[in-house]
Parts: C-alpha cells; structure tokens; sequence
C-alpha cells in the first residue's frame, strides 16, 4: 500500500509540470504592426484583456482581437502596448513588477514544495523536507498574492489607455 506522502508527491510534481507548460506555453510576443497612437481610432486601437484557460492572457487591440502583448509566466515591457499614454506606461510597468515578482517566488515556492514532498516521501524524512515543503506552499501563497495585486494595475492601465484614445 502506497503511503500519503508518496501521493501526494506525485499529484504535487503532475501539477507543477501542467502549471508549467500552461505558463510557458502562453508566452508569445507582441504583433509586429501596433500603430501609433495618433494614427489610432478608438474602433481600431481600444485594448482589451483576454482571459484563456489554457492560453493565459493577452491583451489584444481593436475590434478585430489583434493580440498585442503576451502576459505568460512573465511579462515582457508594455510601453509600446501603451504608447502615447505616460499614466498606462506606469500602471502597465506596475503590473509587469509585481507579475513578474509573484511568478517568481511562485515558481521557487513550488519546486521547494515538490521537494520536500519528494523528500518526506522517500520513508527517510527529516524536519528539514517538512520545512522545505511548508516553506514552499507559504512562497507558492505569497507569490500568488503578489502576481494577483498586479492585476488591477493592468485593467487600469488599459481603461487609461482607452479613455485617453476616446478624449483626444
């Protein structure tokens, strides 16, 4: 009969690996022709953010859906995505910190939570895969937090960005 902390290290290494390769596979980069913001119409340049389970986030451009900046695992810079607009330049600069930062300790959090796991599994566990493990899930919650704190800044970023298109 298999042992708990052998279950759940394997449900904990088949998570990291699928959040993983759902992260990393997200990642595109930005359109090739972003036009610039005097040229623009609100109808051909208002931003938009889309959500996707297994794509992650863009933000895409227009009414056609012209996707403009990835926002995988970790986020490249915007100011171009918000060019012509110095108050989305820095919401959008605000998400990418904290995104980035979350993502981060997301990442280091969850590999330690895999191996202290791993480590208590092996029927050799000492406090050291226990703390290794608690400390993992406590950075997985931190970073998650972060990267979520980082989410209003880009909705703001992309409601300046359009109000600004529609005003001038």
């Amino acid at each position: 009969m298999r042992r708990l902390g052998d279950r759940v290290a394997r449900w904990g290494l088949f998570g990291l690996l699928v959040g993983c390769g759902i992260a990393l596979g997200s990642q595109e980069g930005a359109a090739q022709d972003v036009p610039s913001f005097e040229s623009c119409t609100f109808e051909s340049c208002a931003l938009r953010v889309r959500m996707s389970v297994f794509g992650g986030q863009a933000v895409i451009r227009g009414s056609d859906g012209t996707k403009v900046q990835g926002v995988g695992f970790f986020v490249g810079n915007m100011d171009d995505t918000f060019a012509g607009v110095p108050v989305a330049q820095e919401l959008a600069a605000t998400f990418r910190s904290r995104h980035n930062t979350g993502t981060t300790f997301m990442a280091i959090g969850g590999v330690s939570l895999i191996v202290g796991s791993l480590g208590a599994a092996d029927g050799l566990a000492t406090d050291g895969d226990a703390v290794l493990a608690l400390g993992g899930f406590v950075g997985l919650m931190i970073g998650a937090f972060i990267a979520g704190s980082g989410r209003d800044a880009l909705n703001e970023a992309v409601w300046e960005y359009n109000r600004a298109l529609a005003t001038r």
